[in-house]
């Protein structure tokens, strides 16, 4: 009993450090890296939001936008309430065109994190797409305020 929860510590352990590492990657804009070791994370662990979520963060960098919304629709799957991973979403959708699609995941994203300076930039960027040009500069200015380095 006791060998089976010490190798079970180890294992979450181990899955914790690659999780880590996979942010690591991210944040240091090692893409290429990021992307095979999230490959593996989400094939290994599929109901770990984490993986789904860098993965489709990733693939939008890449101008993936389809592959982007398929990796960000698993990580709301298991983490419905995300608000990065809703404005990953609204972005994709919008670098295929679907605007209303992307300003109804945007908003819900600010209904969740009303001062988060990408989703308001997001959402800004939406509405000029949209030719809301007033509602566009209200939302960039509320980025700004929130965060004046967006």
């Amino acid at each position: 009993m006791k060998r089976a929860k010490r190798q079970t510590s180890q294992q979450h352990q181990t899955e914790s450090v690659e999780f880590e590492t996979l942010t690591r990657l991210f944040d240091e804009k090692r893409l290429c890296e990021a992307e095979t070791l999230a490959s593996s994370l989400t094939e290994r662990f599929p109901k770990q939001a984490l993986g789904w979520k860098i993965r489709g963060a990733i693939y939008y960098s890449q101008g993936k936008f389809t592959e982007s919304i398929n990796s960000s629709k698993k990580a709301l799957e298991q983490a419905p309430n995300d608000a990065a991973t809703l404005n990953n979403l609204g972005s994709a959708l919008w670098g295929l065109g679907q605007l209303d699609e992307a300003q109804a995941n945007i908003f819900q994203a600010l209904q969740i994190a009303p001062d988060y300076p990408k989703a308001l930039i997001s959402l800004g960027i939406v509405y000029r797409l949209q030719g809301r040009l007033a509602e566009s500069e209200i939302y960039c200015q509320l980025a700004v305020q929130a965060d004046p380095t967006s």
